[in-house]
């Protein structure tokens, strides 16, 4: 990722909340004549207590990409936030056109869970975090739940995470009265994602304030 020290974003609770907020990755392995391969799959970053945290997900067993690895594969998950046009005449100042956004690559390496109650867990534990999100409380049963005969068509994975960039582009990069006016006019917007770019704006500032 092109990382410009000025967008950098390294703090951890920042990062673990967009991870949170948009599970929803795109997970890139492999290469070759083919290309390499690409998945949308919903990831769980897991705290694991010690030296390295890890994601977890699963496949479709259809899906070719389930196949397209071995276990200690390089893998790249990642994970985009909200995202705002910008427009120069948005600025007090000259200007050009631009996006702010907020994304996050996660580098690490991937490993299948072949062990069918292994497996189950992982499912409740994906289950449990997502059905939290949304508010409600649904529950796998395990490998004795009426559907675990479901199991047999996902493979599931666990991402041991080697490297995490971050990029909070919120236009650092301008005055402190630019920042502050493309807020309010993203503040204002009728578009969902403009509005969280300018709250994670708003809370940039704030951030930024408290460590002066």
């Amino acid at each position: 990722m092109y990382l410009p020290a000025a967008f950098r974003e390294e703090d951890p609770q920042r990062i673990d909340a967009l991870l949170r907020a948009h599970p929803l990755a795109l997970l890139v392995s492999g290469s070759g004549a083919d290309g390499p391969h690409v998945s949308h799959v919903p990831l769980l970053r897991e705290d694991m207590g010690g030296p390295g945290d890890r994601l977890i997900g699963h496949f479709a067993r259809a899906n070719p990409h389930a196949t397209a690895f071995d276990d200690g594969d390089a893998v790249l998950a990642v994970f985009r936030g909200p995202d705002a046009y910008v427009s120069p005449l948005w600025y007090a100042s000259p200007g050009v056109p631009t996006w702010n956004f907020a994304a996050v690559h996660v580098h690490g390496r991937i490993r299948r869970v072949t062990d069918r109650e292994a497996l189950s867990a992982l499912i409740g534990r994906l289950a449990a975090a997502f059905e939290a999100d949304v508010g409600e409380d649904w529950r796998w049963g395990g490998s004795g739940d009426p559907q675990a005969g479901k199991l047999d068509y996902i493979v599931g994975f666990e991402i041991a995470i080697e490297r995490v960039e971050a990029k909070f582009k919120l236009s650092q990069n301008r005055s402190a009265e630019d920042r502050h006016k493309l807020a309010e006019r993203l503040a204002a917007s009728p578009r969902e994602a403009d509005r969280t770019v300018a709250a994670m704006m708003t809370e940039n500032e704030r951030t930024q304030t408290q460590k002066e």
